[in-house]
């Protein structure tokens, strides 16, 4: 684990953070599960223009064994008005109820977009001041530091290697996406009380154009 970050009012604003590690479950019984999982996950905040910031995440995991590791892609966090894929994040062992890993944020899709064994994601975030400082007429409460967002996520979630296909042939011979999911978008990060309100709005991209708009609204900092 490396992080030299500066932290900002709801994400790091500058420097970089990043982390290797390695998960071992060891099988020492039949009944008992087994697994080995590597992962990475790396962050770099690029400040820009005085008080905006880039900010880059890179983050994906492998796992092996009788019984790998499942992480399932798609949402945000805390995501309050959430929708799922299918009717529910499936469950199909007692070890999906320990191992069983969400990969967040992947917006654009619902909960459990995709599931595998392996993933990788890759967030591209501008963050920028929206409102300095806002104080209602009506409402006698002030509201500050209100900070807008664009990005662009991009990532899969998948069994086998062999099987991967991130592109696909559309009816018309045109190039679309198949197993990578892309989702874009704009939001704001507003602090209310002791709570961060993330308000999201992101569109599927399938390379032919943008698509089924989704709305998040959801509580905590950004990656």
């Amino acid at each position: 684990v490396k992080d030299n970050t500066l932290a900002g009012y709801f994400a790091p604003v500058n420097g970089t953070r990043y982390s290797l590690t390695l998960t071992l479950v060891p099988k020492i019984a039949p009944s008992f599960l087994g697994f080995e999982t590597l992962g990475f996950d790396y962050r770099t905040y690029l400040p820009f223009f005085d008080v905006n910031t880039f900010a880059v995440r890179l983050s994906g995991a492998a796992s092996t064994g009788a019984n790998p590791q499942k992480f399932f892609m798609g949402g945000v966090s805390n995501w309050i008005n959430r929708s799922y894929a299918t009717q529910l994040i499936p469950i199909s062992s007692v070890g999906d109820y320990a191992f069983l890993t969400p990969v967040f944020p992947m917006r654009g899709f619902s909960y459990d977009a995709e599931l595998g064994t392996n993933y990788f994601l890759a967030n591209l975030e501008v963050r920028f001041p929206l409102v300095r400082y806002f104080v209602p007429g009506l409402i006698p409460i002030l509201l500050s530091n209100i900070e807008g967002v664009i990005f662009t996520d991009a990532g899969s979630a998948f069994d086998s290697f062999s099987s991967y296909k991130p592109f696909q042939k559309d009816a018309s011979g045109g190039i679309v996406t198949q197993d990578l999911l892309v989702g874009s978008g704009f939001g704001a990060r507003v602090p209310f009380l002791y709570f961060v309100l993330r308000f999201d709005y992101a569109w599927q991209y399938d390379i032919q154009g943008f698509h089924n708009p989704t709305f998040y609204f959801s509580l905590g900092g950004d990656f």
